[in-house]
């Protein structure tokens, strides 16, 4: 998944993409400072997250039951 161009981001709200079943891949914008709670929760065929150095807080059970999540950078 890629955000779109010109469209600032600062943070991903709770339960955003929670049980998006074909999200396999997210690169999160520099833009972004917070990914809330659930955001990525039941994302069961999440693989990998680029997460910036721009994110300060990731909320409490983010990436709950993406059980196939192996690359977090």
């Amino acid at each position: 998944f890629q955000f779109s161009a010109g469209c600032p981001k600062i943070e991903i709200g709770i339960s955003c993409f929670s049980m998006c079943n074909k999200l396999k891949q997210i690169t999160i914008p520099e833009t972004v400072k917070l990914i809330e709670d659930f955001a990525f929760e039941y994302c069961t065929s999440l693989e990998q997250v680029i997460i910036p150095s721009s994110v300060t807080m990731i909320g409490s059970h983010a990436y709950n039951n993406s059980k196939i999540l192996y690359k977090v950078s």
